[in-house]
């Protein structure tokens, strides 16, 4: 699988951005919980659940994807990442 693939580098393909995470937060709410749909490796599902109040559910179709981001997300309480 391609995704499968990808996961090796999808954060030197896709590397954390602030101004993308500045739009995020403008336009998300401040407390609650947060669904992160095609999370990837959990770049911004981590980044966002650092904010007080936020919960991340973060989900994605490739279990290599998951299997980083569940190792990046370890000290993190507050995101439940998950493989559909």
């Amino acid at each position: 699988m391609f995704c499968q693939q990808l996961s090796r580098y999808y954060d030197q393909v896709f590397p954390y951005r602030k101004d993308a995470h500045e739009f995020l937060l403008k336009y998300l709410p401040l407390h609650g919980r947060i669904l992160d749909a095609a999370c990837g490796t959990g770049t911004y599902s981590l980044a966002l659940a650092q904010r007080a109040g936020l919960e991340i559910v973060g989900v994605d179709l490739a279990p290599a994807m998951i299997v980083q981001a569940q190792s990046k997300a370890e000290d993190c309480p507050n995101v439940t990442l998950i493989r559909k």
